[in-house]
């Protein structure tokens, strides 16, 4: 956990020392002036939940070895970079971490654990029509590259532990529906719908076979950040 907070807060600490290269007073705080080239826009930090349909874990693999306990919503939290590309168009980078867990009873499957990291890549359309009492309302789509992590605890007649980990990569879309809102000269706070669109293949615990894993769901999240 604490090196998948550490990548987040290189990533965005990366950005304050972008920002500081490209920063312009005048054009960052007048979208109706024309840019030249990307500045940034905004820092922040996120945080909600994520609900995944996880189908084969959830409707195979779990029924079959004898567990009721399945993957649902989990919390989510990250951090993204907006830069200005034209008065009405942003391009954002991102990271984020979620986990989930299950557990098992008696002899068999003790956890099993799953989490993603994933890096994020999208483009957000923030047009002026609508703008009200403060508030600005956007949409996008948003690419996300996934380094998952499955970590199997299986526990034998006699109580023994034996762990396997398990590590791949995929990659989803997201079309994305938010709101934001300028609370003080710096201070920005928002909140974001996005449906993610994906699976990955998971091998077999015991066998060498694949398995697609649907990543499928509906993420909330609500974000904090320092407008430049």
């Amino acid at each position: 956990m604490s090196k998948k907070i550490f990548i987040i807060l290189l990533f965005l600490g990366a950005g304050i020392a972008l920002q500081a290269q490209t920063f312009n007073p005048y054009t960052s705080h007048s979208p109706k002036v024309k840019n030249k080239g990307s500045i940034v826009h905004s820092i922040n930090l996120t945080g909600g939940l994520y609900a995944p349909e996880m189908d084969y874990w959830n409707d195979s693999y779990l029924p079959s070895s004898g567990n009721s306990d399945e993957f649902g919503s989990s919390l989510v939290f990250g951090g993204n970079i907006n830069f200005i590309i034209l008065p009405s168009i942003r391009a954002r980078v991102g990271a984020s971490y979620w986990s989930d867990k299950v557990s098992g009873s008696g002899a068999g499957l003790s956890e099993l654990k799953v989490s993603f990291t994933r890096f994020s890549f999208g483009g957000l359309y923030t047009p002026e029509f609508a703008t009200f009492d403060g508030f600005q309302v956007y949409t996008g789509v948003e690419l996300y590259l996934y380094d998952i992590n499955n970590k199997v605890d299986m526990k034998s007649e006699s109580g023994t532990i034996s762990s396997e980990d398990q590590n791949g990569h995929d990659y989803s879309f997201a079309p994305l529906l938010g709101i934001e809102r300028l609370v003080s000269d710096h201070f920005l706070v928002g909140a974001e719908f996005s449906y993610m669109i994906g699976d990955y293949n998971q091998g077999e615990i015991v066998e060498s076979i694949k398995n697609k894993v649907s990543i499928n769901g509906p993420q909330l999240t609500l974000s904090f950040g320092y407008k430049f």
